[in-house]
C-alpha cells in the first residue's frame, strides 16, 4: 500500500520541483483551474542597434515552460541584430507553457474553416503584425485546425501578462503581445462580443509575440 502511495504522489512532486526550479509556484493556481499549454509563442526582437540581451519568463499564477527554441533554461541570454537575427542563427524565441486556464472567452469570434486563413491574416495585420509574422503563424496553425467552425478569443497584454510575464534586461520602446484562444464552435450559438484591438505602432526598439491556446 505504501508503495502505492509513493507512486501515486510522485508525478505531482516532480511537478511541484520543476516549478520551483523555475522560480514558479503552482500553489497559486486554484482548485476550479485546469491546465492549459500557451503553443508555440513565438517572440520576435526588433533593436535599433545590436543589443545583449536577457529574457526571463515568469508565471504570476503558476506554470512553467515545457518546451523551448533555443533552451530556455534560466532565461534566454542571448545577442540580437537589427533585423532580428538572434544568436546569428535564430528569427524568434520559441516557447510553449503549461498555465492555469484563466483566459478571456467574452469578446471574439466565429469564423468557419474556410475562412480562417483570411481572417488570420487580415486580423494580425490589424493587430500590428508584419507578413513573416504571420506567414509563421498561418503555417503552424492552418494545417491543424479542421473542425467546420471555431471560436476564437484574442488575448493581448492585458490578459496575458498576469498568467506569462516577459522580463527584459533592457525594456523595450514597444511590446506587442497576441495569442489566440482556438476552441470548436458552433454557428447556431449567439455571436461573441466583438473585440476592440488595441493600437500598435512598430517605432524604437519593439518586440512582438503571437501564440495560440486550445482548451
Amino acid at each position: 500500500m505504501k508503495k502505492f502511495l509513493y507512486l501515486f504522489m510522485l508525478p505531482a512532486v516532480m511537478i511541484l520541483n520543476n516549478c520551483e526550479k523555475n522560480g514558479n509556484s503552482i500553489l497559486n493556481w486554484n482548485e476550479s483551474d485546469t491546465s492549459v499549454v500557451a503553443k508555440k509563442p513565438n517572440i520576435y526582437i526588433y533593436p535599433q542597434n545590436s543589443v545583449d540581451l536577457d529574457i526571463y519568463l515568469h508565471f504570476p499564477a503558476g506554470g512553467e515552460v515545457i518546451a523551448s527554441n533555443p533552451a530556455y533554461q534560466s532565461g534566454w541570454h542571448i545577442s540580437v541584430e537589427p533585423g532580428g537575427v538572434i544568436d546569428g542563427s535564430y528569427r524568434y524565441l520559441f516557447y510553449e507553457a503549461a498555465v492555469p486556464d484563466r483566459w478571456q472567452q467574452e469578446q471574439g469570434w466565429i469564423i468557419p474553416k474556410d475562412s480562417l486563413a483570411t481572417f488570420f491574416r487580415q486580423n494580425m495585420h490589424q493587430s500590428g503584425f508584419i507578413e513573416e509574422e504571420i506567414h509563421d503563424f498561418l503555417g503552424y496553425w492552418i494545417p491543424v485546425l479542421s473542425e467546420p467552425y471555431y471560436e476564437i478569443y484574442p488575448q493581448f497584454s492585458e490578459q496575458i501578462n498576469p498568467i506569462i510575464k516577459l522580463e527584459f534586461s533592457e525594456q523595450p520602446d514597444q511590446i506587442l503581445r497576441m495569442y489566440y484562444l482556438i476552441r470548436p464552435g458552433d454557428p447556431s450559438q449567439s455571436p461573441p462580443e466583438l473585440p476592440h484591438i488595441p493600437v500598435f505602432e512598430r517605432t524604437g526598439f519593439h518586440i512582438v509575440e503571437w501564440g495560440g491556446i486550445m482548451p
